[in-house]
């Protein structure tokens, strides 16, 4: 009861990439529940947590080389989930000062990555998309743990 207080009245909520936690907890302890978003145009499945009333979206394995249930990504758009001080809201360039240079790329869709024990890519405002700058606003934040780093 008094961790689900401090989570609520916490400002801003430290996501620890190596220790794949959130505000000191395991990503995979806090509740789950399925919803199905539009991606890509069609409906999709994705499963989504609350954390103090912060909404952010989990991908989990199904099967393959790591073992089914492991955590596949965590992805937000709510400035309230952090990464060392910086997250949503935050410049390109404030991501680039704590993790070195981004690479800009519109292999999939438009934004910047980062290669860390995980990959860290930044969606920003549309308005960048024509002209990527480091003066851009991250607009959302996707961690992918891979089997490189189970």
């Amino acid at each position: 009861m008094l961790l689900a207080l401090l989570l609520v009245c916490a400002k801003t909520l430290s996501v620890d990439l190596a220790a794949r936690t959130i505000a000191g907890q395991p990503i995979t302890q806090f509740e789950r529940r399925t919803v199905v978003e539009i991606q890509e145009g069609s409906p999709t499945d994705v499963i989504r947590i609350t954390v103090g009333g912060h909404d952010a979206k989990i991908s989990v394995y199904a099967e393959g080389t790591v073992p089914a249930g492991t955590l596949g990504s965590l992805e937000w758009t709510d400035p309230a989930f952090q990464v060392k001080g910086v997250g949503v809201g935050s410049t390109v360039r404030a991501f680039d000062n704590r993790f070195g240079r981004g690479t800009y790329s519109e292999e999939e869709r438009p934004m910047y990555g980062y290669r860390l024990p995980n990959d860290m890519f930044l969606a920003v405002e549309p308005k960048c998309l024509s002209a990527p700058a480091r003066t851009c606003t991250v607009t959302a934040v996707r961690l992918i743990w891979g089997t490189h780093s189970q």
